[in-house]
């Protein structure tokens, strides 16, 4: 009887070890994750969100690894999905063939950066990211270098996993329409 006591014993010390092990994992995943929600939208959801709910967007580009012309999208602590969209609001370079380029004596390699470039919509960007730190190097890379001269100047935003960059030729109330849309998104 006393050998049963102790095994039982010795059983209920194991299965409390085994119970703080997991309440300590589980504690340590919430820090880790918190505030980040399990169901991450894309960049092409989150935009098609904001121009399901009324803003002035027009056309929408989702780009792939291999049509970042940043070159960033899925490496290594980047971002891992990306869609940029033009506000119709804003008016929309105008583009060039690739006829007319060659003919300006444009190199195979710069025409084909020039006709990513020049597809590129101009209103907004969003990047979303695996994790908060990954977004935040990024934010403080593009706000480094939008405060770095006027022309690069943009408006820039982020929310849990995703980062929102407007032109800066939109009003701050304009602007602040955008943000809180998006707030309103990423904090369903």
């Amino acid at each position: 009887m006393e050998e049963k006591k102790k095994l039982c014993q010795k059983w209920w010390f194991w299965v409390c070890i085994i119970l703080i092990i997991c309440i300590i994992i589980g504690i340590i995943y919430y820090i880790n994750n918190q505030g980040v929600s399990n169901t991450k939208l894309t960049a092409e959801e989150i935009t098609n969100k904001l121009k399901e709910g009324g803003l002035d967007i027009g056309e929408i580009v989702v780009y792939t690894d291999e049509t970042d012309i940043n070159q960033l999208l899925g490496r290594p602590n980047q971002y891992i999905t990306k869609a940029t969209f033009s506000i119709n609001s804003i008016e929309q370079p105008e583009k060039v063939t690739e006829e007319e380029l060659r003919e300006n004596g444009w190199t195979e390699s710069e025409i084909q950066k020039q006709l990513i470039l020049q597809n590129e919509p101009k209103g907004g960007t969003i990047e979303t990211f695996n994790n908060k730190e990954d977004l935040q190097k990024r934010k403080d890379y593009i706000e480094s270098t939008s405060s770095s001269a006027s022309i690069f100047a943009q408006y820039i935003y982020s929310n849990n996993y995703a980062l929102l960059r407007l032109e800066n030729e939109l009003t701050p109330e304009q602007a602040q329409e955008y943000e809180t849309a998006f707030n309103k998104i990423m904090n369903q």
